[in-house]
C-alpha cells in the first residue's frame, strides 16, 4: 500500500512540476522515492540492522545512480528519498492506529 501512495505521489508531483515524464527525469526523483520507500519498509519491518543496513545501501545505490547518469540533480533525488521516507512513515502509522 505504502509503494503505491509513494507512487502515485511522484506522478502527481512531476506532472505539478511539469518537468520530465513520469518515467524519467524531473521533479522528483521516483527511482529515490521508491528505493527508499522499501527501506523504511523494511526498518519497521524487521528487527535485523543487517537487512536493514543493506537495504539502506541499496537506496543509496539506486539514488546515486540517478545522480551518476545525470537524470535527475541532488536536489530531485534528495526529495524524492524524502517522498519515499514520509509517505511510508505515515502509511505505516495509519495503519498502526487503525488496528489498534
Amino acid at each position: 500500500m505504502a509503494l503505491l501512495i509513494v507512487l502515485i505521489g511522484v506522478v502527481a508531483s512531476k506532472a505539478y512540476f511539469g518537468k520530465g515524464s513520469p518515467l524519467h527525469g524531473g521533479m522528483p526523483s521516483g527511482h529515490s522515492a521508491v528505493a527508499f520507500s522499501l527501506w523504511a519498509s523494511v526498518v519497521l519491518l524487521t528487527l535485523n540492522p543487517v537487512v536493514a543496513l543493506l537495504t539502506f545501501i541499496m537506496a543509496i545505490m539506486v539514488s546515486h545512480s540517478r545522480l551518476i547518469a545525470g537524470i535527475h540533480t541532488k536536489l530531485e533525488v534528495f526529495l524524492g528519498a524524502l517522498l519515499g521516507i514520509g509517505a511510508t512513515f505515515l502509511i505505516f502509522y495509519i495503519f498502526s492506529l487503525t488496528s489498534k
